[in-house]
């Protein structure tokens, strides 16, 4: 097997990779996406002056690093599989 990175490879890895977990990423999008407008909507609901910039600041931050740390956990976890060895 030949270890040097190959583009069309890659791209056939990926698309396979997507076919399979579509689903999943799609539910996991459409809960952060309820998730953040809930947090936003009390947020909103809750200060008397309105939605206020910084907390617009946080709800970014936290929506880009909790699904960060959460799905690349899912994918590391498929490879770390001992039952099922993938070969790449």
């Amino acid at each position: 097997m030949n270890n040097l990175f190959s583009l069309p490879r890659f791209l056939m890895l990926f698309r396979k990779h997507m076919l399979e977990k579509s689903k999943e990423y799609l539910l996991s999008t459409l809960t952060l996406a309820i998730i953040i407008t809930a947090f936003l909507s009390f947020i909103a609901y809750k200060d008397s002056s309105g939605l206020r910039e910084d907390m617009q600041g946080v709800a970014f931050v936290i929506s880009i690093i909790l699904p960060g740390i959460i799905f690349t956990s899912k994918i590391f976890s498929d490879l770390g599989n001992k039952k099922n060895p993938q070969t790449i």
